[in-house]
């Protein structure tokens, strides 16, 4: 039986505040997700980054922060489901989507 794909729909009223949000919010994970890591974790980045930045209409989206021991670490959920449990396919499409409206929004039209 095949699984139904998780509905999810962006924003398309962003505007340069959105973007630069969504830039900062990369830049924090930059050196754990973007540098060294596979594309797979770079769609993952963007998802977080995009959670982060309010960019998601649906599913609901949040942060939260756990503290497990001594070290406290963001969770990042998407429709409830932290994206770090998310099947990876899953995590890049939906990543994947941010990242195309991402580059719709700041690419200079050639005309």
């Amino acid at each position: 039986m095949a699984k139904d794909k998780p509905a999810f729909s962006l924003r398309g009223d962003l505007k340069q505040r959105d973007v630069t949000k969504l830039d900062l919010e990369l830049a924090k994970l930059a050196g754990e997700y973007l540098v060294l890591r596979g594309m797979s974790s770079r769609m993952a980045a963007y998802l977080k980054a995009a959670i982060a930045a309010g960019w998601f209409l649906e599913p609901e989206t949040a942060t939260r922060q756990v503290t497990e021991g001594k070290v406290t670490r963001t969770e990042y959920l998407f429709g409830g489901v932290d994206v770090d449990e998310m099947a990876p396919n899953e995590a890049y499409r939906a990543g994947h989507a941010v990242s195309e409206l991402y580059d719709s929004f700041t690419t200079l039209d050639p005309n």
